[in-house]
């Protein structure tokens, strides 16, 4: 059964206990301004997990998200991913398409965008995925 952690016009956060996935899905729902932006992404780095985070993976589902890559959109993301991605297993990012990946391979190498756990263990930054088959393989594995 799948448990719902959060749920807002941006994201959509559930665990699977089963499988300890962890899943976070952007919503199509554009962000009106900056401030929204800021305010959605804090309450994701906060969320509350049922389990602990070093018990589970992470799949960020990115697919349904508008395209955006302006400077003080990215400055946000790369702000909070360190909070959003810690502690986590193993994360996958899953994305539409190359050029997705491509943005988010990008964002992984800003710095200060690594989780610090995955800079203080030496864990590789988060993989990133155009198959949501591949995705899950590669955290389950």
């Amino acid at each position: 059964m799948i448990t719902k952690v959060h749920l807002d016009r941006w994201f959509r956060a559930e665990l699977e206990p089963r499988m300890k996935l962890a899943r976070i899905a952007r919503t199509a729902e554009p962000f009106v301004d900056l401030a929204e932006c800021e305010r959605a992404h804090a309450t994701l780095a906060g969320l509350p997990w049922p389990d602990p985070r070093s018990t589970l993976v992470l799949l960020h589902d990115l697919r349904q998200a508008p395209s955006r890559n302006d400077p003080d959109y990215e400055a946000v993301v790369i702000r909070h991913a360190p909070q959003i991605f810690s502690g986590f297993r193993r994360v996958a990012v899953l994305v539409k398409n190359l050029t997705g990946k491509l943005q988010v391979d990008r964002l992984a190498r800003a710095p200060d965008s690594a989780p610090p756990s995955s800079r203080q263990q030496g864990r590789a930054t988060p993989q990133v995925f155009t198959e949501e088959s591949a995705a899950i393989g590669y955290l389950i594995a």
